[in-house]
């Protein structure tokens, strides 16, 4: 991923980490790959359980 795309993916993380607060949202760098990591309050999975369905979606 070229510095443009890096930058866009970390915009998009950062609207989503004010859209979906009640999840926790972090990118990290595994060169060359991005990993972005969504985890949830462990009292609460259901929080991760429409995010979930989306991604197996596509």
């Amino acid at each position: 991923m070229d510095a443009a795309g890096a930058s866009e993916l970390e915009a998009l993380v950062a609207a989503e980490r004010e859209c979906c607060a009640f999840v926790r949202w972090s990118v990290s760098r595994e060169d060359p790959d991005f990993i972005v990591q969504i985890t949830a309050d462990a009292s609460k999975p259901e929080n991760l359980d429409t995010m979930a369905t989306l991604f197996a979606a596509n």
